[in-house]
């Protein structure tokens, strides 16, 4: 029997999106339809006296960084009762590198067994700089997230029968900053414990 698979579009290189389609392991496509596990968890730091169109102060800013970390799929075989095969999906976390002039790839954990599984991601680190700059609006940005495996139960007929369906999720947390431009046509996004109005 064939296993049914949501992802998200963005957790899994390109590479393997293709592969996953052709390999007829998706339900419907990966860039359409319901995506199951789609979460957003939003972190917020309140602060009711923020004022913009200052100058201000700061000490450090949130840098976007790629740590290569995705998750490689692909349609397994394991053997079933008899002299017949069933289907399983084989899910990987791994993390691109580049060293000493050489690009590489290791594996950091096996989530093939669909069972609220994840590994962490950093989508923007934290660097130390004093300077000066001007504020011009607050936002949210994301800052750090999970990716991982899951199953569900989900109608497959009329009648209620349910099957499972095996899916793959990203859950980000997000930081409040402030926009900072330091020069023209530059900006930051700052902290707001790392700013200061001048």
């Amino acid at each position: 029997m064939m296993p049914y698979l949501w992802c998200d579009a963005d957790i899994v290189n390109a590479g393997i999106q293709k592969r996953m389609t052709c390999g007829g392991i998706v339900e419907g496509t990966i860039f359409g339809h319901q995506k199951l596990g789609s979460v957003q968890m939003v972190k917020e730091k309140v602060n009711n006296h923020m004022k913009i169109f200052q100058n201000v102060h700061c000490k450090a800013y949130l840098k976007k960084y790629n740590d290569g970390i995705y998750l490689d799929c692909w349609d397994g075989e394991i053997p079933a009762q008899g002299n017949s095969w069933d289907h399983t999906i084989i899910v990987k976390a791994m993390q691109s590198w580049y060293k000493d002039g050489k690009w590489g790839e290791s594996e950091i954990a096996d989530l093939s067994e669909f069972e609220s599984e994840s590994v962490n991601k950093q989508y923007r680190i934290r660097v130390e700089e004093e300077f000066d700059g001007f504020l011009v609006g607050i936002t949210h940005i994301v800052t750090t997230g999970r990716i991982g495996t899951d199953m569900t139960m989900m109608p497959c007929d009329m009648n209620g029968n349910l099957k499972e369906v095996f899916h793959l999720f990203k859950v980000t947390d997000k930081e409040k900053v402030g926009v900072v431009y330091f020069k023209n046509n530059a900006k930051r996004y700052v902290l707001l414990d790392d700013m200061k109005y001048e």
